[in-house]
Protein backbone atom coordinates (compact mmCIF):
# COMPACT_ATOMS: atom_id res chain seq x y z
CA UNK A 1 0.00 0.00 0.00
CA UNK A 2 1.02 3.28 -0.70
CA UNK A 3 2.37 4.50 2.83
CA UNK A 4 1.16 8.24 1.87
CA UNK A 5 -2.07 7.22 0.94
CA UNK A 6 -2.12 5.34 4.41
CA UNK A 7 -1.19 8.47 6.22
CA UNK A 8 -3.88 10.57 4.77
CA UNK A 9 -6.18 7.73 4.92
CA UNK A 10 -5.87 7.49 8.72
CA UNK A 11 -5.89 11.26 9.54
CA UNK A 12 -9.21 11.84 7.85
CA UNK A 13 -11.16 8.82 9.43
CA UNK A 14 -10.75 10.78 12.10
CA UNK A 15 -13.12 13.30 10.97
CA UNK A 16 -15.25 10.37 9.69
CA UNK A 17 -14.02 11.26 5.95
CA UNK A 18 -13.39 8.65 3.60
CA UNK A 19 -11.35 8.72 0.37
CA UNK A 20 -13.37 7.41 -2.63
CA UNK A 21 -16.30 7.12 -0.12
CA UNK A 22 -19.86 7.92 -0.53
CA UNK A 23 -20.87 10.78 2.02
CA UNK A 24 -21.22 14.19 0.47
CA UNK A 25 -18.08 15.63 2.46
CA UNK A 26 -15.88 12.72 1.46
CA UNK A 27 -13.11 13.34 -1.41
CA UNK A 28 -12.18 11.62 -4.85
CA UNK A 29 -8.80 11.55 -5.32
CA UNK A 30 -7.53 11.77 -9.37
CA UNK A 31 -3.94 11.59 -9.31
CA UNK A 32 -1.76 9.35 -7.82
CA UNK A 33 1.04 12.01 -6.64
CA UNK A 34 -1.50 13.47 -4.17
CA UNK A 35 -1.14 12.24 -0.63
CA UNK A 36 2.99 12.56 -1.20
CA UNK A 37 2.19 16.60 -2.36
CA UNK A 38 0.16 17.12 0.81
CA UNK A 39 2.64 15.58 3.28
CA UNK A 40 5.16 17.56 1.65
CA UNK A 41 3.40 20.81 0.97
CA UNK A 42 0.69 20.92 3.52
CA UNK A 43 -2.01 23.38 2.92
CA UNK A 44 -0.58 25.24 0.03
CA UNK A 45 -0.57 21.88 -1.93
CA UNK A 46 -4.37 20.80 -0.54
CA UNK A 47 -5.33 24.16 -2.74
CA UNK A 48 -3.21 23.97 -5.69
CA UNK A 49 -3.86 20.24 -6.03
CA UNK A 50 -7.82 21.09 -5.70
CA UNK A 51 -7.78 23.78 -8.12
CA UNK A 52 -5.15 21.52 -10.66
CA UNK A 53 -7.98 19.02 -10.27
CA UNK A 54 -6.30 16.14 -8.60
CA UNK A 55 -9.19 15.40 -5.93
CA UNK A 56 -12.58 17.07 -5.36
CA UNK A 57 -15.60 17.25 -2.97
CA UNK A 58 -19.60 17.83 -3.26
CA UNK A 59 -19.24 19.93 -0.08
CA UNK A 60 -16.32 21.57 0.30
CA UNK A 61 -17.86 22.97 3.47
CA UNK A 62 -18.70 20.32 5.22
CA UNK A 63 -15.70 19.02 4.30
CA UNK A 64 -13.80 21.57 6.00
CA UNK A 65 -15.60 21.85 8.69
CA UNK A 66 -15.31 18.56 9.91
CA UNK A 67 -11.37 18.60 9.44
CA UNK A 68 -11.70 21.70 11.95
CA UNK A 69 -13.98 19.94 14.56
CA UNK A 70 -12.59 17.05 14.75
CA UNK A 71 -8.64 18.70 15.22
CA UNK A 72 -7.56 16.59 12.39
CA UNK A 73 -4.29 18.47 11.89
CA UNK A 74 -3.84 18.55 16.24
CA UNK A 75 -3.60 14.68 16.02
CA UNK A 76 -1.12 14.54 13.08
CA UNK A 77 2.54 14.20 13.45
CA UNK A 78 4.23 17.77 13.77
CA UNK A 79 6.06 17.49 10.83
CA UNK A 80 2.94 16.33 8.97
CA UNK A 81 1.13 20.11 8.28
CA UNK A 82 -2.11 19.63 5.89
CA UNK A 83 -4.25 22.10 7.08
CA UNK A 84 -3.97 25.66 9.16
CA UNK A 85 -6.55 25.45 12.13
CA UNK A 86 -6.44 29.59 11.88
CA UNK A 87 -8.19 30.44 8.71
CA UNK A 88 -9.97 33.45 10.83
CA UNK A 89 -6.99 34.46 13.19
CA UNK A 90 -4.77 34.56 10.42
CA UNK A 91 -6.25 37.44 8.37
CA UNK A 92 -4.77 40.73 8.46
CA UNK A 93 -6.00 43.69 6.52
CA UNK A 94 -4.58 46.84 4.84
CA UNK A 95 -5.92 48.90 1.91
CA UNK A 96 -4.31 47.48 -0.99
CA UNK A 97 -1.85 48.79 -3.48
CA UNK A 98 -1.78 48.05 -7.23
CA UNK A 99 -0.03 45.23 -6.77
CA UNK A 100 -1.83 43.73 -3.89
CA UNK A 101 -5.25 44.58 -5.83
CA UNK A 102 -3.92 43.77 -8.94
CA UNK A 103 -3.23 39.70 -7.65
CA UNK A 104 -6.15 39.24 -5.42
CA UNK A 105 -8.42 40.24 -8.23
CA UNK A 106 -6.45 37.73 -10.68
CA UNK A 107 -6.78 35.30 -8.30
CA UNK A 108 -10.22 36.10 -7.94
CA UNK A 109 -11.17 35.21 -11.55
CA UNK A 110 -8.79 32.93 -11.77
CA UNK A 111 -10.25 30.26 -8.70
CA UNK A 112 -13.52 31.56 -9.11
CA UNK A 113 -15.07 27.60 -9.25
CA UNK A 114 -13.00 27.36 -6.18
CA UNK A 115 -14.17 29.93 -4.20
CA UNK A 116 -18.14 29.09 -5.43
CA UNK A 117 -18.12 26.10 -3.77
CA UNK A 118 -16.57 26.75 -0.86
CA UNK A 119 -19.17 29.46 -0.40
CA UNK A 120 -23.05 29.29 0.58
CA UNK A 121 -26.23 30.34 -1.81
CA UNK A 122 -25.22 34.27 -0.27
CA UNK A 123 -21.63 34.11 -1.79
CA UNK A 124 -20.19 35.20 1.50
CA UNK A 125 -16.49 34.49 2.50
CA UNK A 126 -18.22 34.13 6.31
CA UNK A 127 -18.02 31.54 8.86
CA UNK A 128 -22.54 31.65 9.09
CA UNK A 129 -23.61 31.47 12.38
CA UNK A 130 -23.76 27.70 12.55
CA UNK A 131 -25.55 27.45 15.95
CA UNK A 132 -28.73 24.98 15.54
CA UNK A 133 -28.53 24.26 12.12
CA UNK A 134 -26.16 21.89 9.89
CA UNK A 135 -26.25 24.07 6.39
CA UNK A 136 -24.17 26.87 5.64
CA UNK A 137 -27.10 28.64 3.38
CA UNK A 138 -28.85 28.57 7.02
CA UNK A 139 -25.95 29.56 9.07
CA UNK A 140 -24.60 32.43 6.80
CA UNK A 141 -28.37 33.99 6.62
CA UNK A 142 -28.85 33.74 10.52
CA UNK A 143 -25.30 35.50 10.11
CA UNK A 144 -26.94 38.26 7.98
CA UNK A 145 -30.07 38.56 10.30
CA UNK A 146 -27.64 38.84 13.15
CA UNK A 147 -25.55 41.70 11.95
CA UNK A 148 -29.24 43.55 10.86
CA UNK A 149 -30.16 43.39 14.02
CA UNK A 150 -27.10 44.77 15.30
CA UNK A 151 -27.19 47.58 13.32
CA UNK A 152 -30.81 48.66 14.06
CA UNK A 153 -31.64 48.78 10.36
CA UNK A 154 -34.80 50.97 9.99
CA UNK A 155 -36.69 51.67 6.64
CA UNK A 156 -34.99 53.91 4.22
CA UNK A 157 -32.03 54.54 6.50
CA UNK A 158 -28.83 54.41 4.58
CA UNK A 159 -26.47 51.78 4.73
CA UNK A 160 -22.74 51.64 3.45
CA UNK A 161 -21.22 48.07 3.17
CA UNK A 162 -17.70 48.89 2.65
CA UNK A 163 -17.48 45.91 1.33
CA UNK A 164 -19.88 44.28 -0.36
CA UNK A 165 -18.07 41.66 -2.51
CA UNK A 166 -21.16 39.45 -4.17
CA UNK A 167 -23.60 41.44 -2.67
CA UNK A 168 -25.65 39.20 -0.51
CA UNK A 169 -25.94 41.12 2.62
CA UNK A 170 -26.51 44.31 0.33
CA UNK A 171 -29.25 42.32 -1.00
CA UNK A 172 -30.29 40.84 2.27
CA UNK A 173 -30.65 44.38 4.46
CA UNK A 174 -32.63 46.17 1.41
CA UNK A 175 -35.03 43.23 1.15
CA UNK A 176 -36.37 42.68 4.12
CA UNK A 177 -35.22 45.89 6.37
CA UNK A 178 -35.98 48.84 3.58
CA UNK A 179 -33.28 50.53 3.73
CA UNK A 180 -30.79 51.95 0.81
CA UNK A 181 -27.79 50.12 0.34
CA UNK A 182 -24.40 51.66 -1.10
CA UNK A 183 -22.28 48.73 -1.62
CA UNK A 184 -18.67 48.79 -2.79
CA UNK A 185 -16.10 46.69 -4.55
CA UNK A 186 -13.00 46.87 -6.33
CA UNK A 187 -14.07 43.87 -8.39
CA UNK A 188 -14.99 43.87 -11.63
CA UNK A 189 -16.58 40.23 -11.16
CA UNK A 190 -18.01 41.13 -8.17
CA UNK A 191 -19.53 44.32 -9.53
CA UNK A 192 -21.34 42.65 -12.38
CA UNK A 193 -22.67 39.72 -9.89
CA UNK A 194 -23.65 42.28 -7.25
CA UNK A 195 -25.49 44.75 -9.72
CA UNK A 196 -27.66 41.92 -11.22
CA UNK A 197 -28.48 40.54 -8.17
CA UNK A 198 -29.80 43.12 -6.56
CA UNK A 199 -31.38 45.31 -9.47
CA UNK A 200 -34.67 46.78 -8.92
CA UNK A 201 -33.93 47.03 -5.12
CA UNK A 202 -32.69 50.54 -3.53
CA UNK A 203 -28.81 49.44 -4.02
CA UNK A 204 -25.93 50.77 -5.94
CA UNK A 205 -23.08 48.90 -6.02
CA UNK A 206 -20.05 51.01 -7.17
CA UNK A 207 -16.84 50.03 -8.26
CA UNK A 208 -14.16 51.96 -6.51
CA UNK A 209 -12.03 52.72 -3.57
CA UNK A 210 -14.18 53.13 -0.44
CA UNK A 211 -12.07 56.16 0.62
CA UNK A 212 -13.57 57.54 -2.69
CA UNK A 213 -17.33 56.90 -1.55
CA UNK A 214 -18.97 60.80 -0.85
CA UNK A 215 -21.47 61.63 1.68
CA UNK A 216 -22.11 60.39 5.22
CA UNK A 217 -24.11 57.23 6.01
CA UNK A 218 -26.84 56.11 8.50
CA UNK A 219 -25.28 53.07 9.09
CA UNK A 220 -21.89 51.01 8.04
CA UNK A 221 -21.27 47.53 7.62
CA UNK A 222 -17.92 45.87 7.14
CA UNK A 223 -17.61 42.13 6.70
CA UNK A 224 -15.01 41.07 4.36
CA UNK A 225 -13.07 42.92 3.63
CA UNK A 226 -9.94 40.91 2.46
CA UNK A 227 -12.17 40.27 -1.06
CA UNK A 228 -11.49 43.56 -1.91
CA UNK A 229 -7.68 43.61 -2.47
CA UNK A 230 -5.62 42.02 0.77
CA UNK A 231 -4.48 43.47 4.00
CA UNK A 232 -5.75 46.45 4.94
CA UNK A 233 -4.36 49.27 7.61
CA UNK A 234 -6.73 49.33 10.11
CA UNK A 235 -6.17 52.64 11.34
CA UNK A 236 -6.63 54.48 7.61
CA UNK A 237 -9.69 52.35 8.14
CA UNK A 238 -11.00 53.66 10.87
CA UNK A 239 -10.49 57.26 9.75
CA UNK A 240 -12.56 56.13 6.47
CA UNK A 241 -15.39 55.03 8.84
CA UNK A 242 -15.21 57.79 11.17
CA UNK A 243 -15.55 60.15 8.12
CA UNK A 244 -18.41 58.58 6.57
CA UNK A 245 -20.79 57.66 9.50
CA UNK A 246 -22.80 59.95 10.98
CA UNK A 247 -22.27 61.40 14.48
CA UNK A 248 -25.19 59.08 16.02
CA UNK A 249 -24.46 56.32 13.58
CA UNK A 250 -24.15 52.89 13.90
CA UNK A 251 -21.38 50.24 12.72
CA UNK A 252 -20.73 46.57 12.20
CA UNK A 253 -17.42 45.16 11.11
CA UNK A 254 -15.33 42.41 11.13
CA UNK A 255 -11.64 42.97 12.39
CA UNK A 256 -9.22 40.02 12.11
CA UNK A 257 -6.88 40.03 14.97
CA UNK A 258 -4.13 37.57 16.79
CA UNK A 259 -3.74 36.71 19.79
CA UNK A 260 0.25 36.76 19.38
CA UNK A 261 2.34 38.56 17.18
CA UNK A 262 3.90 37.71 14.62
CA UNK A 263 3.64 36.44 11.01
CA UNK A 264 1.78 33.09 11.43
CA UNK A 265 -0.33 33.04 8.40
CA UNK A 266 -1.34 29.54 6.52
CA UNK A 267 0.35 28.76 3.10
CA UNK A 268 -2.66 28.17 1.87
CA UNK A 269 -4.51 31.47 2.60
CA UNK A 270 -0.93 33.37 1.68
CA UNK A 271 -1.71 31.71 -2.53
CA UNK A 272 -5.11 31.67 -2.57
CA UNK A 273 -6.71 34.61 -0.83
CA UNK A 274 -3.94 36.81 0.24
CA UNK A 275 -1.25 36.61 -1.81
CA UNK A 276 0.71 39.25 -0.29
CA UNK A 277 0.52 40.38 3.68
CA UNK A 278 1.80 41.57 6.57
CA UNK A 279 2.02 40.12 10.77
CA UNK A 280 -1.32 40.33 12.31
CA UNK A 281 -2.10 43.32 14.68
CA UNK A 282 -2.46 42.35 18.56
CA UNK A 283 -6.57 42.08 19.55
CA UNK A 284 -5.88 44.77 22.04
CA UNK A 285 -4.43 46.93 19.79
CA UNK A 286 -7.03 46.60 17.23
CA UNK A 287 -9.46 47.36 19.90
CA UNK A 288 -7.43 50.91 21.28
CA UNK A 289 -7.75 51.90 17.38
CA UNK A 290 -11.87 51.06 17.42
CA UNK A 291 -11.73 53.24 20.62
CA UNK A 292 -9.57 55.82 19.32
CA UNK A 293 -12.95 56.81 17.02
CA UNK A 294 -16.10 55.20 18.16
CA UNK A 295 -17.75 53.73 21.28
CA UNK A 296 -17.19 50.26 21.68
CA UNK A 297 -20.82 48.40 22.76
CA UNK A 298 -19.94 44.93 21.79
CA UNK A 299 -17.26 42.74 20.59
CA UNK A 300 -16.79 39.13 20.52
CA UNK A 301 -14.15 36.32 19.16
Amino acid sequence: MNPYKEIIENLLEQAGITIEGQKPYDIRVYHPDFYRRILKDGARGLGESYVEGWWECKRLDRFFNRVFDYQVEQQANQQVRLWSLELQDNLFMRFPGKEDLQACLHREAADYPFYQKMLGSFLLYQSGDWQGVSDINTAQEQRLLTVCEQLQLKKDETLLDMSCGWGGLAFYAAKHYGVKVVGVTQSQQQHAYATKLCKGLPITIVLKDQREIKGVFDKIVSLQQYDDGGVMNYKAFMETVDFKLKRTGIGVFDLFSSGKSGNNQSALLNDFVLPKHRPLRRLAQTIGLVEKHFVLKKWSI
